[in-house]
């Protein structure tokens, strides 16, 4: 099975810097409609479970609630349902999703239609 780094896509790869994903809750609130969520509302939660899928935040620092998060975990539980999930999930967030066993890079983002940058 599968795990994965989770960070914001970098145009160079090879960049130091790593960008927001968003706080935790904004990340907590982008998943629960891929019907993944914390087994309860702490904001101290770190676990997130979804179809096929776990999803590892930073530990929770009380002291900064609304600090952003550059990475997290998404482990694979159950290839044989995960792969939609994995893939409804790189398709709808301009996220990489690093296989930490090979290091390979997916990214497929797919901006909603009308989302034009060509201006």
């Amino acid at each position: 099975m599968a795990t994965y780094a989770v960070e914001q896509h970098r145009e160079d790869p090879d960049s130091e810097e790593l960008k927001s994903l968003g706080t935790r809750a904004e990340l907590r609130a982008a998943l629960l409609p891929f019907n993944t969520s914390a087994e309860t509302e702490s904001a101290a939660e770190e676990e997130l479970y979804g179809p096929g899928i776990r999803v590892t935040l930073p530990p929770y620092d009380p002291s900064d609630e609304s600090g952003p998060i550059t990475q997290f975990s998404l482990f694979e539980d159950d290839e044989d349902i995960s792969k939609g999930v994995l893939l409804r999930i790189a398709r709808s967030f301009d996220w990489d999703l690093i296989d930490l066993s090979t290091f390979r890079r997916l990214h497929m983002y797919r901006p909603p239609e009308g989302d034009d940058d060509s201006d």
